[in-house]
């Protein structure tokens, strides 16, 4: 798949992320999906809102913005329930989930 396409609120799931993670470099996902939310933010900010709600992965240490690391995959793109059915999900479907660690030392 060619790395350059036009992005458009009827590109479908596969032409903004690719069919796995190998298929499109990381960055140009990245790229495609930012360009797909301002597109939704102009015709639905409350829409676009609510693909950009990281609150199941609040407190996960693969969490950048509204991305997921570990995945490779906005946060709240399900690999399955997403690409098959449009719903929103989580990208690791919660089993990725790590808490960030802390240290927290009390005194003595």
């Amino acid at each position: 798949m060619s790395t350059h396409v036009e992005i458009t609120l009827k590109s479908s799931w596969q032409e903004l992320l690719g069919k796995d993670q190998n298929e499109i470099p990381e960055s140009v996902r990245k790229e495609r999906w930012q360009k797909w939310l301002e597109l939704m933010a102009a015709k639905d900010s409350e829409y676009a809102a609510m693909w950009q709600n990281t609150e199941n992965c609040d407190g996960c240490k693969h969490l950048n913005g509204s991305w997921c690391d570990s995945m490779g995959l906005p946060c709240t793109i399900n690999p399955i329930l997403t690409l098959r059915h449009g719903m929103i999900g989580m990208a690791c479907c919660g089993a990725g989930y790590e808490a960030i660690e802390t240290s927290c030392k009390a005194s003595q």
